[in-house]
């Protein structure tokens, strides 16, 4: 098989055989973005850098599929190496990761602020873990969009607001953890239509209970 010299073409070629080449420079890109916007970036400087590999697949934390794009990402003072992160996730570009399917952003005292709405749009995502951070304000009802998620575990910050309703859309989900929060308002009855439910803790906020159903929920 003969390749025109033309760019074009080539690309265009590349574009065929690995169809997630541009997708994979853009999650690379967004990390680094990311990255750059923490108060204290020097840690991540030191775990995510082509200076210790030229596959960013081999970065601390990322894990890609055989096309190269980003499917886990994990990001705790264990898997980091004791790294403490320190920021938001306000600059975290949640729509340049398409075929995400682990978030764990865990146990990192530092990082605040509020979970953007654009999380939403990580719509292949099926574990979200961002428990025993710092993060306050209400969860946002996007992450009803998550229709593939089957573990969330919000446990440990400093959520305010109510439960969205919406989450009844996860119909996926076997492992839901809200606990230790600010959380207020009653607890919708809708909730007993998550029949795949295994775990469940709403503990540990100043929530009402309209039922007690099959899930056994009780406040605290």
């Amino acid at each position: 098989m003969t390749l025109s010299k033309s760019p074009i073409v080539f690309l265009l070629f590349l574009s065929f055989y690995c169809p997630h080449l541009y997708c994979t420079e853009t999650e690379i890109q967004a990390l680094l973005a990311w990255r750059s916007s923490l108060n204290y970036p020097d840690c991540l400087n030191q775990v995510w850098s082509y200076n210790i590999s030229n596959n960013p697949c081999q970065w601390q934390g990322i894990k890609c599929n055989e096309a190269g794009s980003i499917t886990n990402l994990t990001i705790t003072p264990l898997s980091m190496g004791d790294c403490s992160i320190n920021g938001t996730l306000n600059k975290f570009n949640f729509s340049s990761f398409p075929n995400l399917t682990m978030l764990d952003i865990r146990s990192n005292a530092n990082i605040h602020g509020e979970i953007p709405d654009d999380i939403g749009t990580l719509r292949n995502l099926q574990v979200l873990n961002l428990k025993t951070n710092n993060l306050t304000g209400a969860i946002p009802d996007t992450v009803s969009k998550l229709s593939k998620l089957t573990y969330l575990d919000l446990t440990g910050n400093h959520l305010t607001g109510s439960i969205p309703s919406a989450l009844v859309n996860l119909s996926n989900l076997y492992y839901l953890s809200l606990s230790d929060n600010n959380l207020t308002g009653e607890i919708s009855t809708s909730l007993e239509n998550l029949l795949n439910l295994e775990q469940l803790d709403f503990s540990y906020n100043y929530l009402t209970v309209q039922f007690q159903g099959q899930l056994g929920i009780s406040p605290s």
